[in-house]
C-alpha cells in the first residue's frame, strides 16, 4: 500500500543510551538516506564499501588496526522507502563510546571535505560489480536478487545497477557524504555493558503506554502519489536482451569433475554453467584438537594470522591486491582442520591462487600484529560470553565428552587466558609442523577450465611438502544424564535449551543416515515434529530444533535447541521432553519418512545449484574418505532407508530417559519447575 505520511524533517541530533549486563560497548550512529530508487544509491553503495568493506576500508584502518574495535559493519540496503545509512562499531576492551564516535565522525567529515580518491572508487567498484557476480551465483540467487529489485520498487534496477555503479566518480561519493552525513540529521545509540547488579533504570512499561497516548502530527502525502511506481511498469525485454544463464542442472557437472594429486594435493575440479565466477574451498589437518594440552588457542591463532601479512607482503597490500579484484579469501579453524574459502572472477583465478599459496606458506606472524589479533579475539570471546546458544552448547560438550577428545569445548575464560600466553614462536612452530600439502584438499567449482586451474595449483604451491594426517579418536563411551545444568547469565530475556547425548557415530558409520533421517522428522526443519507441535500449535518457543554434529573426523552427538521466555521455560522443557520421548517410543510414521525423504533428496539437489553449494558438498564428502561420484550415490541412499532401520536407529543411539540438560540464561531452579513469580 502506498503510504501517506512522512516522517518530518530532523531538527536536532538524537541520541540514546542502553545500559544491562554485557560484555562489550557498541556504538551505532545513523543517518537519513533516500529510497533505492533514488539517484543517490549508487554514490551511497561505494561509499559504503570504500568505508567498511575489507582491510583497505577506512574504517578497518581507523578502528580494527588500531585495536579500537573488534568488529564493524555498516548497515546499508536500498529499500523501497527511505532508509538508514548506519555504521555499527564493536568496542574493544578497555576503548570508550565517546573515542569511538568521533574517530566515525572524523572519517566522515575527512571524505566532506577531503573527498575520496579515483583508487578508492575504483577498488569499491570493482568489489561491488563482483560481488553481483557472486550473487547472481545459480537459480535461487537470480530469483532472489531480481526479486529484491521488484520489493525495492523498480524490476529494471536488476540489470542496470552495475551500469550505474561504474558512472560513479569521487565528486558524486563526496557529495553524497556533504549531503546526508549532517549533526541534525543524525541519531547516536550506546550500548553500555554494566557488571551485574548495576544501576536498572529504563522506562517502564506504564511509561511507555503514557507516551503513546500523547498526539503525534501526521504529515499526510496523497496515496494516488504512487501510481507511477516504476514496479508496475510492463516489461521491457530489450533489457534483458544480453543476459544469459545456464542452470547448473542442464549441464550435468560431475560428467565433468576431475580428481588428481597436484603437488601432493588433493585437487578436485568441477566446471559448471555459472558465468565468469569460480568458488574453491579446502582444508587440512590443522585444527584446534592438534593445539595439545599447554595450550588450546595456538592454532586457532595461526589460522587467525594468515591474512596479517607475510614475508612478501604486509597485511595491506594483500588486502589490496584481493580487494582490488572484488576477490574473497579467508580462512577459518575447526576441531580438526584449517579451512579455507574463495571466490573470484574466472580471469582472476591464478592472481587469487597465488594469493592463497603465499599466505598459506610465508606467513609473517609479525609481533605487534599478534597483538593486535590477541585483543580482537578476546573481544570476540568476550561477545560470546553473552551469547545463550553459545554458552549452552559449549556447557554442554564439556558434559558429554571426555577433555581429551576433539569435540571437548574449552572454557571462554581459559580459552581467553590462553590467547594471551600465545608467543610468536608457538606460531611458528605449529605451523612448521602442521601445515602442508600431507592431508590437503581443494575443490574448485565454476566458470573454469581443469588445465588452467591444475597449473595454477601446480605453479602456486611447487616445492611446498609437509603436513600431518588426522589423528584417530577413541570413541566416546556413554555419559549419565537426567539433570539439569543451568549455566547462569544475569539480565536475558529468553533463555537457551539444550537436550544431547554423545552418539559414538561418524558419518561414515552405518546407522549414521537412519538416524539423520529420523533426527530430520523430529526437528530438521519448520515442518518437522518440534517446530510444528512446540512452536506452532503450543506457542511457547521462537525457534528450536534437533541436529547431530561433530562427526566427520570422529564420533559426535545428537541435540535438540529450543529457545524459550523465562516465563515458559518450564512447559517448553515439558513438552520437549515429551515429543521426545513420543520420537523414540513409538517411532516415525511410514508418511514422515517417505514426506521428509523427498524434502531431504531435494535441497541436497537444490543446494548443488551454486558454485558454492556444489563445492561444499564435495568437500564434506572427500573428507570422509568418498570420492565423487557419492554425490550421486547419495539420494539414492537416502530413498533406499526402510522404516525399521530408521527406528531402530532412533532406539539404538537417542535415551530420554538419561539425555545431558543444558539451560542458559536469566534462570534458576524455581523457574525450571514453574514456581517463580
Amino acid at each position: 500500500p502506498a503510504l501517506y505520511t512522512a516522517d518530518p524533517e530532523q531538527q536536532g541530533q538524537r541520541r540514546v543510551v542502553v545500559k544491562r549486563a554485557g560484555q562489550l560497548g557498541v556504538v551505532g550512529i545513523a543517518h537519513k538516506v533516500p529510497e533505492g530508487a533514488h539517484e543517490d544509491t549508487y554514490a551511497l553503495s561505494v561509499l559504503s564499501t570504500i568505508l567498511d568493506n575489507g582491510k583497505t576500508s577506512r574504517f578497518y584502518r581507523a578502528l580494527n588496526d588500531q585495536s579500537k574495535a573488534v568488529n564493524t559493519f555498516i548497515f546499508y540496503f536500498p529499500f523501497h522507502d527511505a532508509s538508514l545509512f548506519v555504521p555499527y562499531v564493536f568496542l574493544a576492551p578497555g576503548v570508550t563510546h565517546e573515542e569511538v564516535e568521533k574517530i566515525v565522525l572524523d572519517e566522515y567529515e575527512k571524505v566532506k571535505t577531503e573527498g575520496v580518491t579515483q583508487a578508492e572508487v575504483d577498488r569499491a567498484i570493482s568489489q561491488i560489480a563482483a560481488s553481483t557476480a557472486f550473487d547472481r551465483d545459480g537459480s535461487f540467487s537470480i530469483a532472489s536478487q531480481l526479486n529484491e529489485s521488484i520489493a525495492m520498487g523498480d524490476w529494471t534496477t536488476y540489470v542496470t545497477f552495475l551500469d550505474n555503479i561504474r558512472k560513479v566518480t569521487p565528486e558524486a561519493v563526496q557529495a553524497v557524504a556533504q549531503k546526508y552525513f549532517n549533526e541534525d540529521q543524525s541519531t547516536v545509540g550506546y550500548f553500555v555493558p554494566e557488571v551485574p547488579g548495576g544501576a536498572a533504570g529504563g522506562p517502564t512499561a506504564e511509561s511507555w503506554q503514557e507516551a503513546a497516548q500523547v498526539d503525534q502530527p501526521f504529515f499526510y502525502r496523497h496515496p494516488k502519489l504512487g501510481e507511477n511506481d516504476p514496479a508496475a511498469q510492463p516489461l521491457d525485454d530489450a533489457l534483458l536482451d544480453n543476459y544469459t544463464y545456464t542452470p547448473a542442472e542442464e549441464i550435468a557437472p560431475l560428467a565433468n569433475a576431475k580428481r588428481e594429486k597436484v603437488n601432493g594435493i588433493d585437487l578436485v575440479t568441477v566446471p559448471t554453467g555459472v558465468q565468469d565466477v569460480i568458488t574453491f574451498t579446502g582444508s587440512f589437518a590443522a585444527g584446534d584438537f592438534m593445539s595439545g594440552a599447554g595450550n588450546s588457542m595456538i592454532a586457532d591463532m595461526v589460522g587467525q594470522m594468515l591474512d596479517k601479512g607475510t614475508t612478501k607482503n604486509d597485511k595491506f597490500a594483500l588486502a589490496e591486491k584481493l580487494e582490488n579484484l572484488g576477490a574473497e579469501l579467508s580462512f577459518s579453524v575447526d576441531a580438526h582442520t584449517l579451512n579455507f574459502r574463495g571466490k573470484c572472477l574466472k580471469k582472476d583465478l591464478d592472481t587469487v591462487v597465488g594469493l592463497l599459496a603465499e599466505q598459506l606458506r610465508y606467513p609473517a606472524f609479525d609481533a605487534a600484529e599478534l597483538d593486535k589479533v590477541k585483543k580482537e579475539r578476546e573481544g570476540g570471546l568476550k561477545q560470546l560470553l553473552e551469547n545463550t546458544n553459545v554458552r549452552a552448547s559449549y556447557a554442554m560438550q564439556r558434559l558429554i565428552f571426555p577433555e581429551n577428545h576433539p569435540n571437548y569445548q574449552t572454557p571462554l575464560d581459559k580459552m581467553m587466558e590462553d590467547v594471551n600466553k600465545v608467543s610468536v614462536e608457538d606460531l611458528k612452530a605449529f605451523h612448521k609442523k602442521f601445515y602442508g600439502p600431507g592431508s590437503m584438499v581443494m575443490v574448485v567449482v565454476g566458470d573454469l577450465e581443469d588445465k588452467a586451474v591444475r597449473q595454477s595449483v601446480a605453479k602456486a604451491f611447487k616445492g611446498w611438502s609437509g603436513g600431518q594426517g588426522y589423528s584417530r579418536v577413541a570413541k566416546t563411551g556413554p555419559v549419565n544424564g537426567g539433570k539439569d545444568n543451568i549455566v547462569y547469565m544475569e539480565e536475558k530475556t529468553s533463555a537457551t535449551l539444550m537436550l544431547a547425548q554423545a552418539t559414538g557415530l561418524q558419518r561414515t558409520d552405518p546407522d549414521y543416515l537412519p538416524l539423520m533421517v529420523g533426527n530430520y522428522i523430529l526437528g530438521g526443519n519448520f515442518s518437522a515434529r518440534l517446530m510444528s507441535t512446540v512452536r506452532d500449535e503450543e506457542g511457547l518457543t521462537y525457534g528450536i530444533n534437533s541436529s547431530l554434529g561433530g562427526d566427520i573426523f570422529s564420533d559426535g552427538y545428537w541435540q535438540i535447541q529450543g529457545t524459550f521466555s523465562p516465563d515458559l521455560l518450564a512447559k517448553g522443557i515439558a513438552s520437549t521432553r515429551r515429543e521426545l520421548k513420543k520420537w523414540v517410543e513409538d517411532g516415525v510414521s511410514a508418511e514422515e519418512l517417505k514426506n521428509k525423504k523427498t524434502t531431504l533428496i531435494g535441497l541436497f539437489k537444490v543446494s548443488l545449484a551454486t558454485t558454492g553449494g556444489l563445492a561444499g558438498q564435495l568437500h564434506s564428502i572427500i573428507q570422509r574418505g568418498y570420492d565423487v561420484d557419492y554425490l550421486e550415490a547419495y539420494p539414492k541412499k537416502i530413498e533406499a532407508l526402510t522404516l525399521e532401520e530408521v527406528n531402530a536407529a532412533i532406539r539404538k543411539y537417542v535415551d530420554p530417559d538419561n539425555v545431558v540438560t543444558v539451560i542458559a540464561g536469566t534462570v534458576d531452579q524455581a523457574t525450571l519447575t514453574g514456581e517463580s513469580e
